[in-house]
Parts: structure tokens; C-alpha cells; sequence
């Protein structure tokens, strides 16, 4: 059950969806079934429906603009709490992480200006249509709103990361944005729990994925491997369960002596300009990435 399964592709992206959103769908339809009848229960699978669709668009907006920086992906999977869009690489620049994040609530806003434009044309004369696209417009207007919330990994989070990086460096913007990222969670879980329990979801969600950025960043920081050892990175490195691989060097391009070396470093989210080749007390050299702090 709780796997994912395979939609189809949408526009050339592979659509799949988390077996727990057929169980959300089951729980929530077939409660306002019991509570409220029929008519309840037909309105909240339609309201479901109109979410998993806007949150496909709005991912299929990430993608649209990161392919536009020769960004390519591996699908498209939904979620109870959201959508992921699965990319093969992370961003190179400020530019294009701030892009790629705005793109997803952008197609929110075009989605609910649409809707605007037809509950003002046709809702007078057509009520049905009225109650869709008024609902439709609010949907896309909340999925907007939320996803700019300044907490990584949410794009909000992203687009602060993005901001920051142009400043302040890659390393040290990924890390004031998972910081945001923890602290809008804890928010979310005071705020869920008085008032709705998604929230309490979403909270973990962001609060989990901010750790293990974080997490991430202290291991780079601390790591270092023998500079004769350093692995290439293979195709598709950027998915391996490592926290780093190292990217082959130019030719020629000798050991020492010590200091930057100008060769790509790859993390699981971040792509590295350079490293640090250190000497350690017994003498063996290891690679650092830089910045360190």
C-alpha cells in the first residue's frame, strides 16, 4: 500500500503517486459520506481531485524552468502533505535555484487568476461553475501563499537559500534556510495542533528535511578523504547514498602542493566549485570542501 505507483506521463514527466494519498482519500471521502451523505462526500473527492491537479501543475512549473537551465528530472511523485519533483541535479547558481523555486507558486497564481477570470464571466450565469472556480481559485491561492513561506525545503525556503547564496555563499545559505526551516516547523506544529492536524504532518515533514540538511552540511564540513582515494563521481552520482563524490580532475593537474584545487564537488543536494587539500598530524592529506567554517 504504501509505495509508489505509476499515473502515466504528463507532458513527458513520469507521474506517480504515494499509495497513503488513496488511504487519505478513502478516510476523508468516506467520513463526510457518514457524516453529511452523498452530496458531502462527492464535493470532498472533487476537492481533492483539484489539489493533487494544482499541486502536479505547480511542480510541473519547477520542472518547466529547470529545464530551461539543462536541468532535467526523474518524475514527478505526490504526497498526502505536497508534491516532489524529482530533478537530477540541484541548482549551479543563485539565479536558478531562485527561478526554479518561484516557477511552482507562479503556475498557482496563473491557475487561480484563471479561475478569477471565470467565476466573474461565467459564475453569474452558470452557478455550478461559480462554486468550482471559486473553490479552484482559493485552492491555488492558499498553495501559493503557503509555499512561500520562508522554510527550506519548502520553496520559499529555497528562494531564501537562493537570496542568501548571493551573499553569503552556498554553504552558509543553505544553512540559515534549514535553520528557517526548523523554526517554521515548530511553528506549523503549534499552529496544527490548535487548529488543523495536516499541519502537524507538514511540520514534521519540513522539520525532518531541514535536519538531514543540516546534518548534511556538518558532515561536509568535517569530512575529508585521502587525496590519492578520492572516488569519481559516476552517472547519476548525485542520487548515490554518499554524502559526497568527487569529480574526476583535469589532466595534469597535480596533488600539490596544498590549497584550492578548482574541481567540481558534488553533494546530494549541492554542487561544490572547490576543495581544500589539508595535511593532517600523521601525515596524510585529505580533501575538504570550502567554504569551511
Amino acid at each position: 500500500m504504501f509505495q509508489s505507483y505509476d499515473l502515466g506521463r504528463v507532458f513527458g514527466v513520469q507521474l506517480r503517486v504515494h499509495g497513503s494519498v488513496f488511504l487519505l482519500l478513502v478516510v476523508l471521502v468516506g467520513m463526510a459520506l457518514l457524516g453529511q451523505g452523498v452530496g458531502a462526500a462527492v464535493d470532498t473527492a472533487a476537492l481533492l481531485v483539484m489539489v493533487l491537479g494544482s499541486v502536479t501543475l505547480h511542480e510541473l512549473g519547477h520542472i518547466a524552468v529547470a529545464r530551461l537551465f539543462g536541468n532535467h528530472t526523474d518524475g514527478i511523485t505526490l504526497y498526502p502533505i505536497g508534491g516532489v519533483a524529482q530533478l537530477t541535479r540541484p541548482s549551479r547558481t543563485a539565479t536558478e535555484e531562485v527561478l526554479v523555486a518561484l516557477a511552482g507558486p507562479a503556475v498557482n497564481v496563473v491557475l487561480a487568476a484563471f479561475a478569477a477570470l471565470v467565476l466573474v464571466t461565467v459564475g453569474p450565469v452558470l452557478g455550478g461553475v461559480a462554486g468550482v472556480a471559486s473553490t479552484f481559485l482559493w485552492v491555488n491561492v492558499v498553495l501559493a501563499l503557503f509555499n512561500l513561506v520562508p522554510a527550506y525545503p519548502m520553496d520559499g525556503g529555497r528562494v531564501l537559500r537562493g537570496l542568501l547564496w548571493s551573499f553569503v555563499g552556498n554553504f552558509k545559505a543553505t544553512w540559515w534556510a534549514a535553520r528557517a526551516g526548523q523554526g517554521f516547523a515548530a511553528l506549523f506544529a503549534v499552529v496544527g495542533l490548535m487548529a488543523n492536524p495536516m499541519l502537524v504532518l507538514i511540520a514534521a515533514f519540513v522539520f525532518f528535511q531541514a535536519s538531514a540538511e543540516l546534518a548534511r552540511l556538518r558532515a561536509m564540513r568535517q569530512a575529508g578523504w585521502p587525496v590519492d582515494e578520492a572516488p569519481r563521481a559516476p552517472a547519476g552520482a548525485i542520487n548515490q547514498p554518499r554524502p559526497w563524490t568527487a569529480a574526476p580532475r583535469w589532466p595534469g593537474d597535480p596533488v600539490g602542493p596544498l590549497g584550492l584545487r578548482a574541481v567540481a564537488v558534488h553533494t546530494v543536494h549541492t554542487p561544490w566549485g572547490s576543495y581544500q587539500e589539508v595535511e593532517l598530524s600523521d601525515g596524510r592529506r585529505v580533501r575538504r570542501p570550502t567554504p569551511s567554517w
